[in-house]
């Protein structure tokens, strides 16, 4: 089909079936009332006519609460809020110490390792210089010491005494803080909808917050908690809780809706335990860790050693907040209104099925048109000893006798049809037909034929013997009152249909020949054929040998009858004039289709006449010339309407005249038609192959992609999460720096507990005895002096120690700088140690509990598996493929893992991510939930562009004899941040029917594939183009494809 301006202006809609059922229609409007149902259900249940974003969350805490507890060691201790909240404050959390192991005086020193520690030894031999474990206290010597009076254990460089109470007091000496408090001010804020609001409603005031307290009953919005409260709402009790400490969740949902009509958004808050609390799950059961506090004492360091249980307050925020947005209700409508085509589809199907026969004998023939390559021929058999129509394909190797069928069609009985023929039969034997035009025996001119479907609509010329165009199922030319009315019922409004041309010109002098022979060919069943030349023609009147049909005594009155063919003829063309025997013997053709095949045969399927038949038709009305053309097969694309048959009235008009006459049932009836597209069936291997590679494309990425990897069937939820580690490691070091030194967990993990993270110390440099004096600055361009002058009272360089005096000093011999007020003396970090002093560090462990939570699906879970126990895990360490799922590292695997290299790393420091992947699909078992450990360096190490590298920070040590002083230590090390992310899928309705609806309507682009391919590429396209489109103007005429007029009211013929 050309393309140009004018085609800019034309509009292509489909063709439509329309079925007059009143089950039908109910059908069809319960399927889609079921459809608008549902989808309205989901439409307002889950809100999807709102745009929605996520809560952005900052969270701060203050605890409050004073207890009293007998310290052994100490006596009684008043524990305040300093003291119990920890020495440090996390990142939306805070900890709460409910228990304590303390060990007084420690210094470094050389003593026995305790036996719970260490195994017993009975010689040197039994102990190994340099060795340590996850439980020892220290680094053993290599020497074999007495412990006690039975016992003998290996000597360690350590802490000493080292600490050997293993299990906390029972109960905890801090029980009471239970009755402690906490105020929780969160702020949210949902940035797609710039809104802001606080846990902290605007109808709090200050004396409502000194009175309240949470409780989910009476006062669900108070932001103040008891602890003890907080940990029954999770289910647990307190008093055992605080013995070994734990993890409890506090969880705040924010799910808002900010429509002005229906506008919520508060705070809900909820609660659970995070970390194992069964002792044979974990190596470590609940949470502890280790900090001291220094002092000096006779010249030598001190500390005292705290262990501490408590809990920790994971304050967890998630939530979202929705809003309306047109864009997301025509998203939604618009990926669910392909789910109307299963309406059609389904009745579709139910026509087809026992439930709807009465239907399905006028559906297939109406909804169904095919265009047949003219290469490719179908042809209709009907056998005299078979009930059924037969449609073959054309052969040009096999007889058409014998020529396999494709399928099986039933013969419909038209009880009015056959009582309108006796009736013609009666009227041609009482009476003779008067003469026309003079002549006294009439002979049609053009249009004859009977029967339901088939006609004489087309004659040729009639000139040099030839045979005309005898059009397979014609509309309108039933006879009688009564098969107009059964044709009117079976052909909806306005619908077309294509007929095939049938030509019946015999004119082979061959044939003749043969025929007075008397030669019988060998596919004859019946003894009348004549022998044919074309395969085509090759047809008897019977599948088995039998009497022949032409035999009949019904055969010559109804198909032989000069007068009975003159009478429906006439009946037809009243003006008529038959002069031509060649009238008649199309007349016949006709008047033969009509009974035997009926509207049996498909469209595209050109019934063919048997041969027997043929030679008694030729006998009884001869050519002149003796000249038959033989069978001729052409296509036509569709025809004009019959000349006398009613036009059916539109739907609107049916309506008014039911309203006029005061009944409904008109109405009624037209409301519940059926409609359904009308098809075109093409046969073609070329647009066949790609009808089929499209739809394959588009189903194979819906299952692929759409299904399998996206899993659009499932709705999914981004993971919460909670963790806490702990380290385990001991080194010795010997510099001029520090001396020689154990290293504990106490002093190379700071802070002594992280949410998300842990640093380990891996190098340091120290600046030992300073205190608070006047010295000289460091010399740098602003400090260089060469009188006062030259330095500012009061002026702080950003890259200085200190806030000079104004006065100008000797820094050395040579060298003025100014004078600052700092610690003195200064740091001196001009030269870092290489090698690392904490190289060793590599061979730590670190125990990674890690617990996740997914609130929609009320799914939570921990990286301790189930079948984990704790002698598995005193003897397991994390291995990619040997043991993936082994919570404990060692550092150095998690370095290396990540691409680096532990030593070089040490040296300056950096950051590692552990991430853990927590992607679950919760439509299988629990047990296929399960963490996926990954490592990455996560700080910059591109040397053309790394400004300060590795990773470190300045902290002291604070002593006070009479003077206050401090050890500054600048400490290099790796921070291990535990990233944790992944979301769980699981099945939901909803995201089915919305990603599967937008997922169909891919399907349309296989209609537009193939229809631009048939009418571009394919050879025969003006072919195609002709049968798929008919232009009407905006008058009611019709165009032809290359803009030919032609009458109103019917479609062009293909020529």
């Amino acid at each position: 089909m050309s393309c140009g301006l004018l085609n800019l202006c034309e509009y292509e809609t489909h063709k439509l079936v329309k079925i007059k059922s009143v089950r039908l229609g109910s059908l069809k409007w319960m399927s889609n009332g079921i459809i608008l149902m549902f989808i309205c259900m989901m439409l307002f249940w889950n809100k999807e006519y709102q745009a929605y974003d996520l809560v952005v969350s900052s969270v701060t805490t203050k605890v409050k609460g004073v207890a009293q507890a007998v310290l052994p060691g100490f006596g009684d201790v008043v524990w305040d809020v300093v003291d119990h909240s920890g020495p440090s404050q996390g990142k939306n959390s805070f900890f709460v110490v409910t228990n304590v192991i303390s060990t007084k005086q420690q210094k470094q020193g050389r003593c026995a390792e305790t036996p719970q520690g260490g195994r017993l030894c009975r010689s040197d031999k039994d102990c190994e210089r340099g060795y340590w474990d996850q439980h020892s206290h220290g680094v053993q010597t290599g020497v074999c010491v007495r412990f006690d009076v039975t016992r003998k254990t290996c000597e360690v460089f350590a802490w000493c005494p080292v600490e050997n109470r293993k299990h906390p007091p029972r109960p905890a000496l801090l029980a009471s803080a239970e009755n402690f408090t906490v105020l929780i001010k969160n702020n949210i804020r949902f940035p797609a909808f710039n809104y802001i609001r606080r846990n902290i409603l605007p109808e709090m005031t200050d004396t409502y917050l000194k009175m309240c307290v949470f409780n989910r009953r009476t006062d669900p919005y108070c932001p103040i908690f008891r602890l003890g409260d907080i940990v029954t709402a999770a289910k647990e009790n307190f008093t055992e809780m605080a013995v070994e400490g734990g993890v409890i969740g506090l969880q705040i949902n924010w799910d808002c809706d900010l429509n002005r009509l229906f506008h919520s958004c508060l705070p809900m808050y909820s609660f659970r335990r995070l970390d194992e609390k069964e002792s044979n799950r974990t190596l470590y059961p609940g949470l502890n860790f280790r900090f001291a506090r220094y002092y000096t004492e006779n010249g030598s360091e001190h500390r005292t050693l705290y262990k501490a249980f408590g809990i920790r307050f994971d304050v967890m925020v998630f939530g979202k907040a929705g809003k309306f947005s047109i864009i997301q209700l025509v998203i939604y409508i618009g990926s669910t209104l392909s789910y109307y085509a299963l309406t059609t589809v389904f009745l579709d199907w139910l026509i087809g099925t026992k439930c709807c026969s009465r239907e399905a004998r006028l559906y297939s023939d109406r909804k169904f048109e095919s265009i047949q390559d003219r290469q490719e021929c179908l042809l209709g058999v009907s056998f005299v000893d078979e009930d059924k129509v037969r449609v073959v394909r054309r052969s040009k190797k096999k007889s058409l006798q014998h020529v396999k069928p494709m399928s099986f069609h039933e013969r419909k009985d038209d009880a009015a049809v056959f009582k309108a023929m006796i009736c013609v039969l009666h009227t041609a034997e009482g009476a003779a037909m008067p003469a026309q035009n003079g002549a006294s025996k009439p002979k049609p001119k053009a249009q004859a034929g009977t029967g339901r479907g088939w006609s004489a609509a087309r004659v040729a010329d009639g000139g040099e013997g030839h045979e005309g165009q005898v059009v397979a199922r014609g509309e309108g030319q039933d006879v009688g009152e009564g098969r107009e009315e059964s044709h009117a019922a079976d052909v909806g409004e306005g619908q077309e249909e294509s007929p095939v041309l049938l030509e019946m010109q015999e004119d082979s002098p061959v044939l003749l020949e043969m025929q007075e022979q008397g030669g019988c060919p060998s596919w004859c069943q019946c003894g009348c054929c004549a022998p044919a030349g074309r395969r085509e023609e090759q047809l008897c009147c019977r599948r088995g040998r039998g009497r022949c049909l032409s035999s009949s005594p019904l055969f010559p009155s109804l198909v032989l009858s000069r007068s009975t063919l003159e009478t429906l003829l006439l009946y037809r063309s009243p003006l008529a004039e038959l002069r031509e025997e060649a009238h008649l013997r199309r007349g016949a053709y006709a008047q033969y289709i009509s009974w035997r095949f009926g509207d049996a045969v498909p469209l595209d399927a050109t019934p063919v006449i048997p041969s027997c038949c043929v030679s008694r038709i030729r006998a009884a009305f001869p050519s002149p010339e003796g000249q038959y053309s033989g069978l001729r097969l052409t296509c036509a694309l569709c025809k004009s309407p019959a000349i006398g048959l009613p036009l059916q009235q539109s739907c609107l008009q049916r309506i008014l005249a039911s309203m006029a006459a005061g009944c409904w049932s008109g109405f009624l009836h037209c409301f519940f038609d059926y409609e359904t597209p009308k098809t075109i069936v093409i046969y073609s291997k070329r647009v066949g192959a790609i009808f089929r590679l499209t739809q394959f494309l588009i189903i194979a990425y819906i299952i692929g992609y759409v299904v399998l990897v996206q899993k659009g069937y499932q709705e999914n939820e981004a993971v919460i999460s909670s963790v806490s580690t702990k380290v385990k490691g001991y080194t010795v070091t010997n510099s001029s720096a520090v001396g020689l030194r154990v290293w504990d967990v106490t002093e190379y993990v700071i802070p002594p507990q992280g949410a998300d993270s842990f640093f380990v110390l891996t190098n340091i440099i120290t600046t030992p005895g300073q205190t608070q004096q006047a010295c000289p600055e460091v010399p740098s361009p602003s400090s260089l002096c060469q009188s006062d002058a030259d330095c500012t009272e009061g002026y702080t360089d950003p890259h200085g120690n200190g806030i000079q005096t104004g006065l100008c000093v000797n820094y050395s011999d040579t060298v003025m700088t100014c004078q600052v007020l700092a610690w003195c003396p200064h740091e001196d970090d001009s030269f870092v140690p290489k090698p690392a002093l904490l190289e060793s560090a590599e061979n730590f462990t670190v125990l990674v509990k890690n617990s996740v939570r997914y609130p929609r699906f009320r799914f939570s879970k921990r990286n301790i598996l189930p079948h984990i126990t704790s002698s598995y895990l005193k003897n397991c360490t994390y291995h990619s493929s040997a043991a993936p799922h082994c919570p404990i590292f060692r550092l150095g695997d998690m370095v290396r893992e990540a691409g680096q290299d532990f030593r070089t790393m040490a040296e300056k420091g950096g950051i590692i991510g552990i991430l853990i992947d927590w992607s679950c699909d919760l439509d299988w078992p629990e047990k296929y939930c399960t963490p996926h450990y990954t490592f990455v360096r996560m700080d910059n190490t591109n040397p053309s562009n790394n400004i300060a590298p590795g990773y470190n920070f300045r902290f002291a040590k604070y002593f006070n004899n009479g003077t206050e002083t401090r050890t500054l230590i600048k400490g290099y090390g790796i921070r291990f941040d535990i990233i944790v992310f992944g979301t769980a899928g699981k099945f939901s309705p909803l995201m089915t029917v919305v990603n599967l609806g937008a997922a169909l309507t891919f399907l349309s682009l296989v209609g537009a594939v193939c229809d631009w391919f048939l009418v571009t590429c394919t050879p025969r396209k003006a072919y195609y183009a002709q049968h798929k489109s008919c232009y009407l103007d905006s008058e009611g005429a019709v165009e032809s494809l290359y803009n030919t007029p032609a009458q109103a009211g019917q479609c062009p013929h293909h020529q």
